[in-house]
């Protein structure tokens, strides 16, 4: 087994941090105000991104496709709420591009 990067390795910890205080938030006022289904959809999308941070811990390339399906996915969701700014990005973009960075050394 590779070593995993130790940029990997903080970055998946940071969003690990970040899908825990996702999930705190998914029944608030202002994410319940986004829309009906906005609540069960950010729910979903955070357990798939702490499944994925858990295999892209592992360097498992299946996660690195599922990663970026999610992250992919929220952007596209977020552009057609109107909710989209660059705080979307912050952890998100650096986790994907230093996933597919280090890619070659996944099982």
């Amino acid at each position: 087994m590779s070593p995993r990067p130790p940029l990997l390795t903080v970055l998946c910890l940071l969003a690990l941090v970040g899908c825990f205080l996702m999930m705190m938030m998914v029944l608030s006022p202002p994410v319940r105000a986004v829309a009906p289904w906005f609540p069960a959809y950010l729910s979903l999308a955070t357990t798939c991104s702490t499944v994925f941070l858990a295999g892209l811990w592992f360097l498992k390339r299946w996660a690195l496709w599922g990663y970026t399906a999610v992250f992919l996915a929220n952007q596209a969701v977020f552009l057609s709420l109107h909710q989209w700014n660059g705080r979307a990005l912050v952890l998100t973009l650096p986790i994907t591009l230093t996933a597919w960075y280090y890619s070659k050394i996944m099982k």
